[in-house]
């Protein structure tokens, strides 16, 4: 069988690309074939994936179209619709509308947004798409969105986000490679400047810490919006350029405060605490999700962030193990547990029961 895997994938960024390499390594592994839009052609021919490079290109010949992962769920503001990304997105949304309809069943799977349910919210391609009957049985990764859906007459069942799995899919094992406390940050220009500062003053003034500063897009794809200040003695980069190489990078941490969503789900799958900051409403909906409201601050809120992070750093110190009070405990144990149930779904779809 050739599956098609449909996603936002061009921009290399590391969220959406482990979304789509997670579900082509799924199909592969149900002896069927997948191609993935728009991923990456250096990191494609790395993971001996193929790859189209338009949506009808995606679809000629396939059987079944998988949408993997993704905020297809997430509100069309105005601001949105004005960046170059998004009109990207929604004549992609488009086009495969008009390219499966009639010919080629569509499952969404792990999509999500930020628990509204008011289909008004979303932007019109999405609408469109969702309204057609084009997409069948989803999955969702927030319980709200279930109820989103079926007001647009789509069937769907919630799971836990499927990134909360991706220790079962990729590299890394948690580990502390010496007795350094290692912060990951990933923080965007505009609302992160700041803590950026009060995190570079605390690790000058304590020899334990070091910070890990991440850049999530691969080599070749611009974008300058994170912050990456300058390497010293306490300060390190780690640049994306294979998602098996990152969630081993994000494993070795101790803690990560991260503005972004994927990378901060990808860190909890190997038990490495995710602290958000300056998060988009989908950051906010998952924390609450799996009960982890207090791990959420605002921009502006630095010295309670460097207050946590100095908690934590006692706390590793003493057990020598993970900061166990910033991870939600038997909750995150059970919505990891459940979280395969998107790639369950895809299996049945694919005529495939295991185990």
């Amino acid at each position: 069988m050739r599956v098609a895997i449909w996603g936002s994938y061009k921009h290399g960024n590391f969220g959406d690309d482990l979304m789509a390499v997670l579900f082509a390594r799924r199909v592969r592994e149900a002896g069927s074939s997948p191609i993935v839009l728009q991923l990456d052609p250096e990191l494609a021919a790395r993971l001996d994936l193929h790859v189209a490079g338009s949506v009808p290109e995606l679809l000629d010949e396939a059987d079944l179209c998988v949408m993997g992962g993704g905020a297809m769920l997430e509100a069309g503001s105005l601001r949105w619709a004005a960046r170059g990304y998004s009109r990207d997105l929604e004549r992609d949304l488009l086009a495969l509308w008009r390219c499966a309809r009639g010919r080629v069943p569509v499952h969404a799977s792990s999509i999500g947004g930020s628990g509204a349910t008011s289909p008004l919210r979303l932007s019109p391609a999405k609408a469109v798409l969702l309204r057609s009957g084009v997409v069948g049985a989803s999955t969702v990764r927030l319980p709200e969105d279930v109820l989103l859906l079926r007001r647009l007459g789509v069937e769907a069942t919630y799971h836990p986000d499927v990134v909360l799995g991706a220790s079962r899919s990729f590299a890394g094992e948690r580990t502390r490679r010496d007795d350094r406390f290692r912060v990951g940050v990933n923080l965007n220009v505009r609302t992160g400047s700041g803590l950026t500062r009060r995190l570079l003053d605390w690790a000058a003034a304590d020899p334990a810490v070091e910070l890990v500063f991440l850049h999530t897009h691969l080599p070749g794809h611009a974008a300058g919006y994170e912050v990456l200040p300058d390497r010293s003695d306490r300060v390190a980069h780690h640049r994306y350029r294979d998602p098996d190489e990152t969630t081993a990078a994000l494993a070795e941490l101790d803690v990560l405060v991260s503005s972004k969503l994927h990378v901060g789900v990808t860190a909890l799958s190997y038990d490495v605490p995710f602290v958000s900051y300056a998060g988009k409403a989908k950051s906010v909906a998952f924390l609450r999700s799996i009960g982890a409201d207090h791990l959420r601050f605002r921009s502006g809120e630095d010295e309670r962030v460097v207050s946590l992070l100095e908690r934590a750093l006692l706390e590793v110190t003493a057990s020598g193990g993970p900061a166990r009070s910033l991870l939600p405990g038997e909750q995150l144990r059970d919505q990891r547990a459940r979280s395969h149930g998107h790639t369950d779904a895809v299996d049945e779809l694919l005529g495939l029961r295991r185990a």
